[in-house]
Formats: C-alpha cells, structure tokens, sequence
C-alpha cells in the first residue's frame, strides 16, 4: 500500500531490526504497519456477520506482530506500553493519523480506478483504544 509496488516482505530490511522508535524512518514503518492493520480491518469487517469481532481480532493479529521487529517479541506488555508513549505525544499521533490518512487515500484511489466502491473510514486510534480496553492481545497471549 505504501511501498506503491509489490515486494517481498513488504520491502523490508530485516538488518535494522530492532527499529528505534525514537528514529522517525524507523517509527514511520510502525505508523505504517498500524494503519496497514487499521484499514485492512475497516475494509474488511463490513464482510463479516460480526464486524466488530472481526475488528478486534484481526488488529490484534496484526498488531502482535509488530514487536519483534522492536525487539520486544517477548515483551508484549513493554510494547504496548511503547506505542502508547509514542501516541500520547500528540505530534507522533499526528504522524500516525497522517499515515493512516494517506494509506487509506491511496488504496481508494486504487479501488475507485478498478471500479470499486469506496471504503469505509478507519479510525485506527479507535482501535487501539479498544484493543487496550478489552486487553485482547494479553488474553490471547497468555492462552497460547
């Protein structure tokens, strides 16, 4: 989506492992994985017969990934703890909703030049805020 073509892994140089979030490069793959998982979860949840479960659990899927590639793979609670530090500082919430905005912009233009209809809204720090509320992530952790 944002890369403009396809690539393996996404094009990513799994040598900068682990991103420094405080590197904006490195905290702008992060906005732009979050807003991968937010609108892939609002374009696909209306598909579903409960969309809101759908939500949930896709973002968690994806979301739960995302810490090894800050070296936290083992430390879910420290990377969660991590991007709420980022999104309480409101020029990196502002680099997020920008991500997202523009990720979301560039697939409906996709989708409208192959004729399709237009998508859904994504409201990404909607769904952080519900994911920390339900704790989804540190249940299904904890199952597994």
């Amino acid at each position: 989506m944002f890369l403009g073509r396809l690539a393996d892994d996404h094009g990513f140089d799994y040598g900068t492992i682990p991103l420094d979030i405080e590197r904006r490069d490195h905290r702008q793959v992060l906005w732009e994985e979050l807003a991968c998982c937010g609108v892939s979860a609002s374009v696909c949840a209306p598909l579903h017969t409960d969309p809101q479960r759908f939500v949930r659990e896709w973002f968690a899927e994806q979301f739960e990934i995302q810490g090894v590639f800050h070296g936290l793979e083992h430390d879910h609670p420290a990377f969660c703890a991590r991007v709420d530090a980022q999104i309480s500082v409101p020029a990196r919430a502002e680099e997020l909703r920008a991500t997202v905005e523009r990720g979301h912009r560039q697939l409906s233009e996709a989708i409208r030049r192959a004729g399709g209809p237009p998508l859904p809204a994504a409201d990404l720090l909607a769904m952080w805020r519900d994911y920390r509320e339900t704790q989804l992530g540190s249940a299904r952790l904890a199952a597994g």
